[in-house]
């Protein structure tokens, strides 16, 4: 399997080192200059570190990792599971909540996404550990909270399939 970070240097001539952006960063809170982690990963530590001190602000905080595969899988994965997610959500409704949504379905929903976005992560080649950081569980928690997928689940799951 070769990932995108693997091609897209060998292809852009002057390209001298990748770098991934991966975890929880909703735009808009993004330019409302609300605090935000995200994390950087790149092979190359000095060209990713040289990246993180031009992004950072204040309230743009960033790690870094060199597991570039593992931050490119949980990237793409997310929207997956976030969509499974939050369909529980709608398949389980709670209407004395003010949010109207049961929360043990999705937290047993939302876990067993961990485990295997991890267990993916890895067989493609990223470590395990980086689902569980910024990259899987915090951007998948922000992505259920209130991202494009999480929308697609709440399509009106809870109400096609019996109880």
């Amino acid at each position: 399997m070769v990932t995108y970070a693997e091609t897209l240097p060998r292809r852009i001539e002057r390209m001298s080192a990748f770098i991934g952006i991966g975890g929880p960063c909703i735009a808009k809170e993004l330019s409302n200059r609300f605090p935000t982690l995200s994390v950087y990963s790149g092979r190359d530590r000095e060209a990713t570190e040289r990246a993180v001190e031009l992004m950072r602000t204040p309230y743009y905080r960033l790690a870094i990792t060199d597991d570039v595969t593992g931050v490119e899988a949980c990237a793409a994965l997310k929207n997956f599971f976030a969509i499974g997610v939050s369909a529980m959500q709608t398949r389980y409704p709670d209407p004395t909540r003010p949010d109207g949504q049961s929360k043990n379905p999705t937290a047993g929903v939302f876990n067993q996404a961990m485990l295997e976005m991890a267990s993916l992560c890895e067989r493609i080649g990223g470590h395990r550990a980086t689902a569980f950081d910024l990259a899987g569980l915090g951007d998948l928690h922000v992505t259920v909270g209130g991202g494009r997928n999480s929308r697609l689940g709440h399509g009106g799951w809870g109400t096609r399939f019996p109880k």
